[in-house]
């Protein structure tokens, strides 16, 4: 079976990607930088991964370079750094379609292609187009079953449950990085409250002033 997972808007800087299976016990947060961690240079978006039998552990973080790239091209980026014991770093390019992310992911070229109706992030094979995983934004005033606002599919294929927590890693970055160009634009209006499920609209063409 694949792996499902439901995210949910904890408050204004954090998010929980939670199992819809129960046997799963391990969740996924991250954290966008406060106005103190900016201050201090640390990381946009840190990455844990939590567990009911012990205390959550960081699993990468995520920095939005604004330099130019390995090319000298100027160009978004987005950095990501694992936690791991060779502590890796991968950086993520955004491809010549301004909608996808080029990523990868157990040594594998992926693509994170965004679209719309619903707002969806699609994990892509490079070179096949087979999909990897799923993330689905629920739209205005539609609420999951616990208050969830978004679901995360990753497929039940070949070794993808090792991949779970750089799925997720490049996910958080790429999710977080649309947010911040206006792809996504919290309502503060109407009465929506931080956490509601109708807490974000979708603007393809970004804030219109």
């Amino acid at each position: 079976m694949p792996f499902q997972y439901n995210l949910k808007r904890v408050s204004r800087h954090k998010r929980v990607l939670t199992p819809s299976d129960a046997n799963n016990a391990s969740c996924y947060e991250f954290e966008t930088r406060s106005l103190k961690d900016a201050i201090l240079s640390r990381p946009d978006v840190v990455i844990k991964e939590a567990h009911s039998s012990h205390s959550s552990q960081t699993v990468s973080s995520v920095s939005y370079p604004s330099g130019l790239d390995d090319d000298n091209v100027f160009r978004p980026q987005i950095t990501l750094k694992y936690t791991s014991e060779n502590h890796h770093e991968v950086k993520l390019r955004m491809t010549s379609k301004s909608s996808q992310w080029s990523v990868e992911v157990g040594g594998t070229s992926f693509v994170w292609d965004l679209s719309y109706e619903p707002f969806t992030l699609t994990l892509r094979a490079a070179d096949s187009g087979t999909t990897l995983a799923v993330f689905t934004l629920r739209g205005r005033g539609e609420e999951g079953p616990d208050g969830d606002i978004g679901n995360l599919r990753i497929t039940d294929e070949g070794d993808n449950e090792q991949y779970k927590k750089e799925i997720v890693s490049t996910l958080a970055g790429v999710f977080v990085y649309w947010e911040r160009a206006g792809k996504l634009v919290p309502h503060s209006t109407g009465g929506v409250a931080d956490g509601d499920p109708g807490f974000y609209r979708y603007a393809p063409g970004g804030i219109q002033g």
